[in-house]
């Protein structure tokens, strides 16, 4: 009795060792080998527990168990095995139930038919249970299926978190395991009355029930742990979908969907759209990193301004927007929007570093500036732009004529599109009088547009709009070379040598075929070098100290007049003026206006013309419109000088007509 207790843990133990080993193997991606390995294992140790049962249950020696008779058997059984365990080896995450199933009824019925045909064809018992067999069938075919989804799912995890898995779950699923599998073989058996110890048909029945309440208790296990796994991914997708990864602030789509819903209930509210001012300065000069730092401190100070029910989002960039329900207890949105420029005026410290951060905020309200999200967005930004136009560093609440003006705009740019390829746009030119000789040495070149149905619109009107655009490269070419050709043409007619000047804005200044564009305009004109003046101002020269000494340096080589315009109104260092290569400044119309009355205009323009004569440079005084002007600028030795005084600008044809009569006069 206590061989045959012996043999049978032997038999089991042999199973358990198998299926451990299995559960334990690590995932591979190239399985052809590890199938073949494992099916001939597998099949000797299914064979083996055979040939312990029969050692138990028929006293048979070992002896007569041995010869050629088994391999065909041993052969079928390792195809079957092969099969089985091939789908065990693999991580087969799209595999249903069902398919599972269908398999292990092939896999039943193959194990039972390959014991049938052993029993039959070499012991040659022909006493069969009808029954017991029908229930070896379905007891191997639900172990099969249990087996194979079990230790799927096992080798799933291990597969996704190797330490997830526990040795003693391992240890404990392999026992039932085995267990299971050495109750399919003595079904088999029983129903050859092999033996006829009932006992052992209930264990086996008791382990396969054992067997099934794993499967459902792991199969819940896992169940619970994957819809935890899955609340908390949708958690964390909700936050990141709904939240800016940089300040953990509110995002655009949150705050969108917010108002949406504030819409629907006919909720009141104010939209205040916030830019910082030349915040690409801040990222520019100390770096991104450091930009980024001062953004969530700029974020952390908005929430902290939030009061109840007030929502605040970053839209991206440096743009915020916050939601503000002004209510009976509450400050008023002027109130609260100036609290906020104020709040973000304050001093931030970073690393030893101090800087000043400015806003401009644009209000809409609802229901008052627009009945839906897309009217209250676009009339906060334009209350914004208009905050910004203003000077910065405040708030602007939107009313009905900034969208006019907005219109306005929009149409300036559109006809301004197309003004050029129309030829809409013409020169006036202003004449330069030299003081000393009282004869016209050149003339100023100015654009003017005809605008189709409004007249002529002058260049305050439209320069702007055309810098921020970029049209202002194609139109100040235009500019260029007309003006180059036109001055040509009277120097040709009247045998004069007139020096035509133009303007160059900073686009114009900094683009890098800048002596290109210049050295076109003059081949094609015929115009020589030195009867082109290039007139820039302070603020563009001074946009990059380095760039502009360079490329006056260029110009000067080429012969090219350059006058620094506006002196006096702009920022400028002496050191630099001294450094660039410049022929002569003009004096801004701000300081000739009242230079006849005024003590302090007086003095700036003496200081001017002392400082410029030290430095040997030439001075034109613009917007000269009296004589007693004049009189003035002639006395402190001023070279040259336009205004009214002189000629308003004039058109090609009052220009010929305007130099034939001062011809006549010599």
């Amino acid at each position: 009795m206590v061989s045959e207790q012996i043999l049978i843990l032997c038999s089991i133990l042999l199973n358990f060792v198998f299926f451990y080993w299995l559960l334990r193997t690590k995932i591979r991606t190239d399985q052809k080998r590890t199938h073949v390995f494992l099916s001939s294992i597998t099949t000797i140790l299914y064979w083996g527990s055979i040939f312990l049962m029969l050692k138990t249950f028929l006293k048979l020696d070992f002896a007569e168990m041995v010869g050629l008779k088994w391999v065909p058997l041993f052969f079928l059984t390792f195809l079957l095995f092969f099969g089985g365990f091939s789908r065990l080896t693999r991580i087969e995450h799209s595999m249903k139930s069902v398919h599972f199933f269908l398999y292990s009824i092939g896999l039943g019925i193959g194990f039972v038919a390959i014991e049938s045909v052993y029993f039959i064809a070499v012991l040659s018992y022909t006493s069969i249970s009808g029954f017991v067999l029908g229930v070896g069938i379905v007891h191997t075919t639900t172990s099969m299926f249990l087996t194979q989804r079990v230790i799927q799912q096992i080798r799933i995890d291990q597969y996704i978190n190797r330490k997830k898995v526990a040795n003693s779950l391992l240890f404990f699923v392999s026992l039932m395991i085995g267990l299971v599998m050495f109750g399919a073989v003595l079904t088999v058996g029983e129903a050859f009355f092999i033996s006829g110890n009932s006992y052992f048909f209930i264990i086996e029945f008791l382990s396969l029930l054992l067997l099934i309440f794993i499967t459902i208790g792991y199969g819940e296990k896992q169940y619970t742990e994957k819809q935890q796994e899955i609340i908390s991914k949708n958690i964390e997708l909700s936050y990141l979908a709904h939240h800016d990864p940089l300040t953990s602030m509110y995002n655009r789509l949150f705050i969108q969907n917010k108002m949406e819903e504030l819409i629907e209930g006919d909720e009141r509210f104010s939209l205040l759209n916030i830019d910082l001012d030349h915040f690409k300065q801040i990222n520019d000069f100390y770096g991104h990193q450091f930009g980024d730092h001062v953004l969530k401190i700029i974020a952390d100070r908005l929430n902290l301004s939030l009061n109840d029910g007030d929502m605040a989002a970053r839209l991206g960039g440096d743009e915020f927007i916050v939601i503000f329900k002004e209510m009976d207890y509450k400050e008023t949105i002027q109130e609260f929007a100036q609290k906020l420029i104020s709040l973000f005026c304050e001093p931030i410290y970073i690393d030893h570093c101090v800087l000043g951060v400015t806003s401009s905020i644009g209000i809409a309200s609802y229901p008052e500036d627009g009945s839906n999200l897309d009217d209250l967005q676009k009339k906060s930004d334009m209350a914004m732009y208009n905050a910004k136009g203003k000077g910065r560093n405040r708030f602007s609440i939107f009313d009905k004529q900034m969208e006019k003006d907005r219109l306005s705009e929009l149409q300036l740019k559109e006809d301004l599109s197309r003004a050029l390829k129309r030829k809409e746009f013409l020169l006036h030119y202003q004449p330069q009088i030299d003081l000393k000789s009282n004869k016209i040495i050149g003339f100023e070149a100015l654009i003017r547009w005809n605008r189709p149905k409004m007249g002529m619109v002058l260049p305050d009107q439209f320069i702007k709009i055309a810098e921020d655009t970029g049209l202002i490269l194609p139109i100040g070419q235009w500019v260029l070379e007309e003006a180059c050709s036109q001055v040509q043409n009277w120097n040709k007619t009247y045998g004069e040598s007139f020096r035509i000047s133009v303007n160059l804005s900073l686009k114009q200044f900094t683009k890098k075929n800048l002596l290109e564009s210049i050295s076109r305009a003059l081949q094609i004109s015929g115009l020589p070098a030195n009867r082109l003046g290039l007139e820039i101002t302070e603020s563009t020269a001074m946009e990059d100290t380095l760039y502009t000494m360079e490329v006056l340096k260029q110009l000067n080589l080429m012969g090219v007049h350059i006058s620094i315009d506006d002196f006096g109104t702009g920022y400028s260092s002496l050191n630099y003026l001294k450094e660039f290569d410049i022929q002569s400044i003009k004096i801004d119309k701000s300081f000739i206006k009242d230079l006849a009355s005024n003590r302090d205009d007086i003095s700036i323009v003496n200081a001017i013309l002392s400082l410029a004569k030290n430095l040997g440079l030439k001075v034109v005084a613009e917007g000269v419109e009296a004589g007693d002007q004049e009189k003035h600028l002639i006395q402190q030795g001023c070279d040259e000088a336009q205004g009214f005084f002189y000629s308003m600008p004039l058109n090609d044809t009052q220009i010929s007509n305007y130099i034939d009569r001062m011809l006549i006069k010599r």
